[in-house]
């Protein structure tokens, strides 16, 4: 059993950590790291024989001989995904909750997050951080402070220091981990408990501020002292209500760290609009106006669509309510044939050329490189750059298709959000007090459902340019409202009809040329040509020459 190892840093020196078989091998870096001059061990992990050490497991259990050399190395900065279970007592039935928290969440983070229902599927009436217990000698109507205690893979934490650690603290960098919690009587009156939860555990809007100004560079002891916790409440008779009363619903949302980011991201994008040289510039909201929409192909062939609108009279005066807009309404086709089967089938446009051919190396030869990871600062331009992106984005074009086959379309500011977004179909409903719900395509392609609450459509979800959302009655809606009218009369009798241009735009091929080196437009007959029958003999004779190397000189 190793009674010590020896840590080795990146100046080959030499420390040796002594070591029980009890000893945890986060606490061997934590004092390799302060051997070697007070390095922060959130930033460095373990290595044996070129393989990671487990830090979350004791000496016993690593499997480490005595004396084994284990080297310092560059953890990597950014945060790991943990599967955490968390297994309650048996006062709340022994339930597990499990959700998967970034490496740098702290163990109280995790007990709020669970406690305040931020965690999708989670009881919503879960008190683990504000527990009272009767006091037996301190007299009737006394409660004392009942304290939250954490095993972790046979590590207690049982102080407010100790929950203050967060996973890679602990050692857990990935993978899986289950927390056992259970209650003990602290002896403390509640309200001083209270006091001292304020102490430790600071507001999420210091967290935020935190973030904005790059906490991740920030050292150990700033990282401990500024857990991401959320704010106790300021009086004892706040703490004597439960977690649901006591905390906001904006501090309950903002128990996860993702969801923090977002929070952060959105106050970003509010002090870029009161900034006065964005907001000396209007929101205008684009009118349903004549627009010209590409119909997107998968096999990209050389003969494309488009659609084009018309300028037709708006429905405004049939869709009333607060989220009223001038609305542009489309009634369903006439004919039963989609006009998109009338095209004429070319098998050409599905043969691939010679240039295709060469892109699709080309793009074999780049995936099969190794490709350089960005840096932070890489990272934070790109981000800069998608906020500016999303900056410029002043108005979007959304239509919504109703299950009968018509069609609506009206504009949106940047500053509108989904709520608006509900608003305005449900006045466009005839039957506007049952439930339904909108999907859009998400950025893999799968219908996403669109949430009605207050996230705006261009900032937080960064939408642009033309959007489709599908409608749909939601569980629990009569089939007779499924089966009459979707929307209204007053609606349906402004509709217009969609006309759609099907002359090709053009058979030009990806790059514009031909797989012979001219213009598609001019040698498209010779490219097919040259492509199904290779040329005359003399010229399969001449490349074959050159290909062997006959006919040169020596």
């Amino acid at each position: 059993m190793a009674s010590h190892v020896v840590v080795i840093d990146a100046n080959a020196r030499r420390h040796t950590v002594r070591t029980s078989p009890g000893t945890y091998l986060q606490d061997v870096l934590a004092e390799a790291c302060s051997k070697t001059g007070g390095l922060s061990p959130d930033h460095y992990a373990l290595k044996y024989n070129g393989k990671p050490v487990d830090l979350s497991r004791t000496v016993r259990l690593s499997g480490l001989p005595s004396g084994a050399r284990l080297d310092l190395v560059q953890a990597s900065r950014s945060a790991a995904v943990v599967a955490v279970a968390l297994q309650l007592p048996e006062s709340e039935r022994n339930a597990r909750l499990t959700h998967k928290f970034p490496s740098t969440t702290s163990v109280w983070h995790i007990l709020r997050a669970f406690e305040c229902g931020a965690v999708p599927g989670t009881p919503t009436n879960l008190n683990l951080t504000q527990r009272g217990i009767p006091s037996a000698g301190a007299g009737a109507g006394r409660l004392n402070y009942d304290m939250p205690v954490v095993n972790v893979m046979g590590r207690e934490l049982a102080s407010f220091v100790d929950l203050q650690k967060n996973l890679s603290q602990l050692g857990f960098h990935g993978g899986n981990v289950l927390l056992r919690l259970s209650f003990r009587n602290s002896g403390r009156p509640l309200e001083e408990a209270m006091m001292e939860i304020t102490m430790y555990f600071k507001s999420t809007e210091e967290d935020a501020a935190k973030l904005a100004q790059g906490a991740h560079s920030g050292s150990a002891g700033e990282a401990q002292s500024r857990p991401q916790g959320q704010p106790p409440p300021t009086d004892a008779t706040e703490a004597r209500s439960p977690p649901a009363a006591a905390a906001p619903a904006q501090d309950e949302s903002a128990a996860i760290p993702e969801i923090q980011q977002q929070q952060q991201h959105q106050q970003q994008q509010k002090g870029e609009e009161e900034h006065p040289s964005t907001s000396s510039q209007p929101i205008q909201t684009p009118p349903a106006q004549p627009a010209t929409t590409t119909m997107p192909s998968s096999s990209a062939p050389a003969t494309q669509t488009s659609i084009t609108t018309e300028t037709l009279p708006s429905a405004s005066s049939a869709a009333d309510g607060p989220h009223a807009k001038e609305s542009t309404i489309y009634m369903p086709s006439s004919s039963a044939t989609p006009q998109a089967a009338a095209l004429t089938y070319n098998p050409a446009d599905y043969e691939p050329t010679e240039f295709h051919a060469m892109l699709h190396q080309s793009r074999l030869n780049s995936a099969s490189r190794n490709q350089r990871l960005l840096s932070d600062a890489e990272l934070a331009e790109q981000e800069k750059r998608a906020r500016e992106r999303i900056a410029a984005v002043r108005g979007i074009t959304v239509k919504a298709r109703f299950p009968d086959g018509w069609q609506a379309q009206t504009g949106f500011g940047r500053a509108e959000s989904a709520a608006d977004l509900y608003g305005w179909v449900r006045g466009l409903l005839a039957a506007p007090d049952h439930a339904f719900v909108l999907t859009f395509a998400g950025p893999q392609g799968r219908q996403v459902h669109l949430q009605e609450d207050g996230k705006k459509l261009v900032l937080d979800l960064g939408w642009k340019g033309n959007w489709l959302v599908v409608f749909a009655w939601a569980d629990g809606v009569p089939a007779a409202v499924k089966n009459a009218p979707v929307l209204k009369q007053g609606v349906r009798g402004s509709a217009v009809e969609l006309k759609v241009d099907m002359s090709p735009r053009g058979t030009d091929t990806a790059g514009g040329k031909s797989s012979d080196g001219g213009s598609a437009q001019n040698g498209g007959a010779a490219a097919g040509s040259s492509k199904h029958g290779g040329g005359s003999k003399a010229e399969k004779e001449n490349k074959l020459k050159n290909l062997l190397g006959f006919g040169k000189k020596k």
